[in-house]
């Protein structure tokens, strides 16, 4: 035991008493009285320090608790939400991506897609910049929803090609199958297969029509033929293909010309319009520009 401890001596209140009756008959000198109070107060400014002081920390301890907590909460609220993976398309030809829930996609060059690793919660949500093709397994319990620029699709289970553009604010959506919902413009749109959602830069609002199948999915295609396809509608078709633009300068010259023609996904455009330079006897120049490539048909 230190010697702070044996030299401690418990608070006697009848010493101080009795000290106070000897000091009125004058029985003991006066500066030993002054002394005896001074220790009296000494103790009591003591327990007062330490009563404030043990309050002092019970203040801090709660504060101290509180910011713990407060730390706890925010970060399980941060953990718990998925953290979406983002899957871009970086290549020249279309990539094929499987969702966790067995849904396929296939995004084409320069598009990207978002989801999570695992779908929770009452959605099947996903984020899709450019364009895609969707075949959608089906879930009635969990329907499937598809951000794409100012458009919100949902389904149930189906296919259909969703294709925006973020500069130009174009947005169109085809279904080939099932039903879908979308709600773009404070508005819903209930679709059929064979119909598509269509809202190009300068409609007050969007529109319903029907669509070329074909036409649509031929950019995700690995091979394409064309059997005595007319010519101007092969160059539409390749615009879809190539994500380019194809500007005819004579018309009337190539609307009545035909080809037959295989092409599969490791064929450039600048190879297959050789092809058809040579085969239908026009002269191609291409350029490209802020707005993407531009081909010109003589």
């Amino acid at each position: 035991m230190s010697n702070q401890h044996q030299n401690y001596q418990p608070f006697d209140e009848d010493h101080f008493q009795k000290l106070w009756e000897l000091a009125d008959e004058e029985k003991i000198p006066a500066d030993i009285v002054n002394t005896s109070w001074e220790k009296l107060a000494h103790r009591i400014k003591t327990k007062r320090v330490k009563t404030n002081s043990i309050r002092k920390f019970y203040k801090i301890a709660i504060v101290v608790t509180l910011a713990i907590f407060t730390s706890f909460i925010i970060h399980r609220s941060y953990t718990n939400t998925p953290q979406l993976l983002d899957n871009k398309n970086t290549g020249r030809l279309p990539k094929n991506i499987l969702l966790p829930d067995g849904s396929r996609v296939t995004i084409s060059p320069g598009s990207s897609l978002k989801y999570p690793q695992e779908f929770k919660g009452k959605y099947r949500l996903v984020h899709l910049k450019g364009k895609a093709f969707f075949e959608v397994e089906k879930n009635k319990q969990k329907p499937f929803i598809v951000k794409a620029g100012k458009t919100t699709t949902k389904v149930l289970g189906t296919s259909f090609n969703i294709k925006t553009d973020t500069i130009t604010n174009h947005a169109s959506i085809s279904l080939f199958t099932g039903a879908v919902e979308i709600t773009a413009n404070n508005q819903n749109w209930k679709m059929l297969p064979g119909e598509e959602f269509l809202w190009e830069k300068g409609d007050s609002s969007p529109r319903i029509v029907k669509f070329d199948e074909r036409l649509v999915a031929c950019w995700k295609m690995e091979t394409f033929d064309f059997n005595d396809e007319p010519l101007l509608r092969v160059f539409k078709i390749l615009e879809a293909r190539y994500d380019t633009t194809i500007l005819v300068k004579n018309v009337k010259k190539l609307e009545n010309q035909h080809i037959t023609l295989s092409i599969n996904s490791n064929n450039t455009l600048h190879e297959i319009l050789e092809i058809i330079s040579v085969t239908n006897n026009i002269t191609f120049i291409e350029k490209k520009s802020e707005k993407g490539n531009l081909i010109f048909i003589k």
